[in-house]
């Protein structure tokens, strides 16, 4: 009887020694290393995918986007539909905004639309006569949060069009 009760003290020992080891490498590893390449964030498990310096990405559980945030300076930078849609390379990040965030405010006379982006060492409202004219090529760098903005894939400087051309045909 004693050997059986220490086989299964034993057995039970193995396993759960051994189920750790697992939850560990498949679950606690993984995100330690995502953890390690954000910048000032404390994740939110429920809806993070990815993180890169100061840039996170979202998937809200009843959004049909990924939210592309800079979470240092508390602004959503864009919305993607999936994976494909965004490159990180050379401390930035490209992405074709493929979900307009507008705001709009209206004077009295005219409605003028805008984008909010860190440029200059702030966030700032770019604003526009129309939906269509808010520019949907984004680079943003990871460490500092500047953001550039171009309306048109030929407006982009030949050192960062590769990417976004790139993006095009996922």
């Amino acid at each position: 009887m004693k050997k059986i009760t220490l086989i299964i003290i034993g057995a039970i020992a193995v396993i759960s020694i051994g189920g750790f080891i697992l939850y560990f490498f498949w679950f606690i590893k993984p995100e330690k290393e995502i953890a390690e390449k954000c910048q000032g964030f404390t994740l939110n498990w429920t809806d993070f995918i990815d993180c890169h310096g100061i840039v996170s990405i979202h998937d809200g559980w009843d959004m049909d986007y990924l939210s592309i945030d800079d979470h240092m300076h508390d602004y959503e930078i864009a919305r993607v539909y999936n994976q494909n849609q965004y490159i990180f390379s050379d401390n930035k990040v490209f992405v074709k905004n493929l979900k307009t965030i507008e705001g709009s405010s209206y004077d009295g006379l005219k409605t003028e639309y805008y984008q909010r982006l860190f440029q200059d060492g702030e966030v700032v409202r770019n604003f526009y006569d129309a939906v269509s004219d808010i520019p949907t090529y984004l680079v943003v760098d990871i460490v500092s949060g500047e953001a550039k903005a171009y309306k048109a894939i030929i407006d982009v400087p030949e050192a960062e069009k590769a990417y976004f051309e790139d993006l095009e045909k996922r």
